[in-house]
């Protein structure tokens, strides 16, 4: 498995390499995501606030169960990142930290979950910037794609989970 994990790695991060303004697009998009879901992460709890919703519970508590199981399970094992085991220069600076779960991944789709199960129409189009997202921390160099994929789906079950026990 962690084979074809490098593999597709490789293949990945390799375009980025044949093609510098792909390269520099993913640099782009790694660098600037994370403030584009803090921006919608607070938009959406201003909007469920004025609007008297219910729903901030589960909105504030998935995120936040996110991160915390990233950090136990980071605790418990760790993988080099791909910069660090294949000796390669990722396009970003990174420190060397555990890469597996991506806390990226699991923080975009955490909220992107979080926010489709609120707002179903913008829901959909903030779960593809979630995936653009997890694309881009590959292509710069500083997560497998399994790293991305897990913590996609730990978002998910965690951002439909909260809603499912607290809505």
């Amino acid at each position: 498995m962690f084979a074809i994990d490098e593999r597709i790695f490789r293949f990945l991060f390799g375009i980025t390499g044949q093609f510098q303004w792909i390269g520099r697009w993913m640099v782009f998009i790694t660098e600037w995501s994370s403030k584009v879901f803090a921006v919608i992460y607070l938009s959406s709890i201003v909007c469920v606030v004025r609007q008297g919703n219910t729903l901030l519970i589960p909105l504030v508590l998935g995120p936040a169960l996110g991160l915390g199981t990233v950090y136990i399970i980071r605790f418990f094992y760790y993988r080099p990142r791909p910069f660090t085991r294949l000796k390669v220069q990722s396009l970003i600076d990174h420190e060397e930290s555990s890469s597996l779960p991506s806390k990226h991944a699991l923080s975009a789709f955490v909220i992107a979950t979080s926010v489709l199960c609120i707002y179903p129409v913008p829901g959909y189009g903030i779960l593809l910037l979630a995936s653009i997202t997890g694309i881009s921390r590959i292509m710069v160099g500083v997560h497998y794609p399994l790293d991305i994929i897990f913590g996609a789906v730990l978002g998910i079950i965690i951002g439909i989970g909260t809603f499912s026990f607290l809505a």
